[in-house]
């Protein structure tokens, strides 16, 4: 039986949705001369800071240029590799170090997309022949999808921790706040226990797609819509979008590796 969600597919959506993501977020730095918030936490003081803010918007959107094109693909991937670990290491791993409130959960969401973006970048060089492709093996994909499975258990804790302030998010037409709250948040570490246990992955990862698409539809586009002038609320639909193209990579990558419960998919070159 043909399978309609293939690795095939799956990957070059995930690329997309990285593009997508990053211009929808270089773009909103260079409209509103401003970093994304606690996800790029650069520090008010520093000399230049507009400006800065809109030549890193720019860099963003030329990355997301790259990451469209399918022969440019490949290196661009790459940038993001880079671009996600300085993000990681210079800008959120200081705040935790520093003990600043909550900056764990940002550290983490961005070693999340930091191992997706791996998981690209071995797919895209798959295949190919250079000294950049000796580096990007089926190891650099494993590295990747171990650094996503242990930060979403993370995610889920910061629902635990703080039910009232996650029910916040859940739409006003939904009832039982709070249970959905803890619901998403046992979602989040389930998934990750899943990856690492090599369970069910496939399962684990289609439900996760879906869980974290309904964050973007029917959480952060409706308040984008509601107040379109507020810079927090583009950046919250980009950051949502920029996770969901993570998990998207990791399911690619699932199905491609594993049998899982979902039945094995033929593996194919992710282009």
């Amino acid at each position: 039986m043909t399978q309609f969600i293939t690795p095939a597919c799956l990957m070059p959506s995930a690329r997309y949705a990285f593009a997508l993501a990053l211009a929808g977020l270089g773009l909103t730095g260079m409209a509103f001369g401003d970093f994304a918030l606690q996800w790029q936490p650069v520090p008010e003081g520093i000399p230049g800071r507009t400006l800065l803010a809109i030549l890193t918007g720019g860099g963003l959107v030329i990355l997301a240029g790259g990451l469209a094109l399918r022969s440019a693909a490949p290196f661009a991937a790459l940038v993001l590799v880079a671009v996600m670990a300085v993000w990681t290491l210079l800008l959120h791993l200081p705040r935790v170090v520093m003990n600043v409130p909550w900056a764990w959960l940002g550290f983490f969401e961005f070693v999340a997309i930091a191992g997706a973006a791996l998981i690209l970048a071995s797919a895209l060089w798959q295949g190919r022949e250079g000294a950049l492709a000796r580096f990007t093996g089926p190891g650099v994909a494993r590295i990747g999808l171990i650094l996503f499975a242990v930060s979403t258990p993370f995610f889920g804790l910061s629902h635990l921790i703080s039910v009232e302030g996650a029910a916040r998010f859940v739409p006003g037409w939904l009832p039982f706040a709070e249970f959905w709250a803890v619901a998403t948040g046992i979602g989040h570490a389930a998934v990750g226990l899943a990856l690492l246990a090599g369970i069910l992955t496939r399962l684990a990862t289609a439900l996760y797609g879906v869980m974290v698409a309904s964050f973007v539809l029917t959480v952060h586009v409706p308040d984008l819509i509601s107040d379109p002038a507020r810079h927090q609320f583009w950046v919250m639909v980009f950051v949502a979008l920029l996770i969901f193209a993570a998990v998207l990579t990791l399911a690619a990558h699932v199905w491609t590796q594993r049998p899982g419960l979902m039945g094995r998919v033929p593996a194919a070159a992710a282009q």
